[in-house]
């Protein structure tokens, strides 16, 4: 009897001993996952070696009719200049992609027919969360259900099916073919006005615009002939669903997005002191998130803000508050479809790979900018929304 005993005590000490073993393992891996990550190489940055992070580093010129950030320097050999992919292009003064310019706003901004009743824009500076905002948005349009949907074309929006989303300022013209659309991709999904107004209600919508370069707005009996002052009031019927996000992460997507500047080879810090003064498309995040703060503060019944980081850490919720908001009726199993097929996975899955999705994360930034650099992006965004009761404080940048 005592052999069969001592056996199964050690049995019992050998399985203790794995579980003991494996616990620890566990706990390890749980540590590694949970530290912060590890800042990129040099190389992956575009930083010269051993030259450390820094916006004081870098100054904006203008020659020859674009915008450039270079180094300072007194040594030749050390300078280096990128152009600004965006710098030069101004709408009102804001710097927009080459696809909108000036002459087609200005068109469009002033026929009186942009707006009506049942409107859904969503607003966001870039790289906030937009096309995942828009397909939350559709999916609860059309019951969850994401066949009709279209993410590799950033759900455009599609006369045959009656679906998808408008980027108004891109897509709708006073005439068609103009010079300046030949080389947009999205130049076949163009429409004239009244192809504009016959789109479904409710249309969604998107912007990029500063709250006072908006184009859902009511028509004013005596306009103002400045641009100075408050903003135009927004149409009766229109909804906007604002989201931010936090913005070292909003700076470090847009380091990947459209031009690419990263594949261009501008270094990491340039890149920031690019995006810091506005010379990326639509101006400044800080004076971005500063008008329509104010606009979702004074208007709550017709803008709903929405932080990205919230829309991540807890889908159902969120999506929840949009549903009552747009005041779509959604029952349990909507909003859940909703929440799945809206998460970024599913989202690239159904888009076939499209590169447009990179990764969809928050804290991304914690692995392109130094503590110098950070400190350095931290100062200048507190002095940039001074005054402005903004969802990002000090503690959540």
């Amino acid at each position: 009897e005592t052999a069969p005993l001592l056996t199964m005590q050690r049995i019992l000490a050998a399985g203790a001993g794995a579980v003991a073993a494996a616990t620890a393992a566990v706990t390890r891996v749980r540590a590694v996952s949970e530290a912060e990550p590890s800042l990129l190489d040099d190389k992956s940055l575009n930083q010269p070696a051993g030259v450390g992070q820094s916006l004081q580093a870098w100054e904006s010129v203008t020659a020859n009719g674009s915008v450039y950030v270079e180094r300072k320097t007194d040594d030749p050999a050390k300078r280096q200049r990128f152009k600004c992919p965006d710098g030069a292009n101004l709408v009102n003064g804001v710097p927009h992609p080459f696809f909108i310019q000036q002459a087609p706003w200005d068109a469009i901004a002033h026929t009186g027919r942009l707006a009506k009743p049942g409107d859904i824009w969503v607003a966001t500076f870039p790289k906030c969360g937009t096309t995942f905002t828009e397909q939350i948005i559709l999916l609860l349009l059309n019951g969850g259900d994401p066949s009709k949907l279209d993410p590799k074309t950033q759900n455009t929006y599609n006369p045959e099916t009656g679906v998808g989303k408008v980027w108004v300022e891109q897509l709708v013209r006073t005439h068609i073919g103009l010079e300046s659309d030949k080389h947009d991709k999205w130049a076949n999904r163009r429409m004239n006005l009244d192809e504009f107004a016959a789109v479904p209600s409710p249309r969604v919508l998107k912007t990029h615009a500063p709250r006072q370069l908006f184009l859902g707005v009511k028509e004013e009996a005596v306009p103002s002939i400045t641009e100075t002052g408050r903003p135009t009031p927004l149409a009766p019927g229109t909804k906007v669903v604002y989201v931010s996000r936090n913005p070292k992460d909003a700076c470090v997507s847009s380091y990947y997005h459209a031009a690419n500047p990263q594949k261009m080879g501008i270094p990491f810090d340039a890149w920031v002191y690019v995006w810091l003064n506005g010379l990326f498309e639509s101006g400044r995040w800080a004076d971005h998130l500063a008008g329509w703060r104010a606009e979702a503060l004074s208007n709550p019944q017709q803008v709903l803000w929405v932080r990205y980081e919230d829309l991540k850490a807890d889908p159902e919720r969120e999506i929840r508050r949009i549903a009552k908001f747009l005041e779509v009726p959604a029952s349990d199993k909507v909003i859940q479809d909703t929440m799945v097929n809206s998460g970024f996975k599913a989202m690239k899955t159904q888009s076939g790979g499209y590169q447009f999705f990179r990764k969809g994360v928050v804290g991304d930034w914690m692995r392109h900018f130094s503590p110098a650099l950070a400190a350095e992006f931290d100062a200048q965004i507190a002095d940039q929304l001074r005054g402005v009761d903004s969802p990002y404080g000090s503690s959540k940048l």
